[in-house]
């Protein structure tokens, strides 16, 4: 029994140093963090003060805001965000669809309406959408690929009036091509 208290003992102190350590480190990032978040509010105050007065050095630094945006958006382009979205696009559909129920052809007719779906549809994205892609964007997106949502919506819900009418479900062994046709017919 002592044995076991003692390994325990062991066991708990490793755990209690483990935490410690993790703790510190946590600590120390947060003042790290901290310190750095100061330093970039006190330079932002300095340009501030500077360029308060000054309409040239405003303009200039207004470029230079623009600047720092081209260079993300060459970093983390447009196209990397069309991407996602296509690759999702089975999951849009169906989740405009939910959202909008059986109206879903109608509303994506109405631009005001649609975009108000669109808002609504963005809440239920899997999150690692919703983080690469914010709302206005998908919005739009949804906006600009209206006909191309409408074809895939019209094509699925054809799809699902054919199961439910059985036009094209084909009873067992009827099928080309399959293990059960060619083994019922030996």
């Amino acid at each position: 029994m002592d044995s076991f208290r003692n390994k325990f003992k062991k066991f708990a102190d490793k755990v209690n140093d483990k935490l410690e350590e993790s703790i510190s480190a946590a600590e120390e990032r947060a003042k790290v963090a901290s310190e750095r978040s100061r330093i970039h509010r006190e330079i932002l105050e300095e340009i501030e003060k500077d360029i308060a007065n000054d309409e040239e050095l405003l303009k200039r630094f207004n470029d230079a805001m623009g600047a720092v945006e081209r260079d993300r958006l060459e970093v983390d382009p447009p196209s990397a965000k069309e991407g996602v979205l296509q690759r999702y696009l089975p999951i849009i559909t169906d989740i405009l669809r939910d959202k909008a129920g059986s109206a879903v052809l109608d509303i994506l007719t109405d631009g005001s309406k649609l975009t108000e779906l669109a808002r609504s549809g963005y809440q239920a994205l899997p999150m690692p959408v919703r983080m690469i892609v914010k709302e206005q964007s998908f919005v739009d997106w949804v906006v600009s690929h209206q006909s191309e949502i409408t074809e895939k919506l019209k094509s699925k819900l054809a799809l699902e009036v054919g199961v439910e009418s059985g036009s094209n479900i084909l009873p067992p062994g009827d099928c080309p091509n399959s293990k059960v046709a060619s083994e019922s017919d030996s």
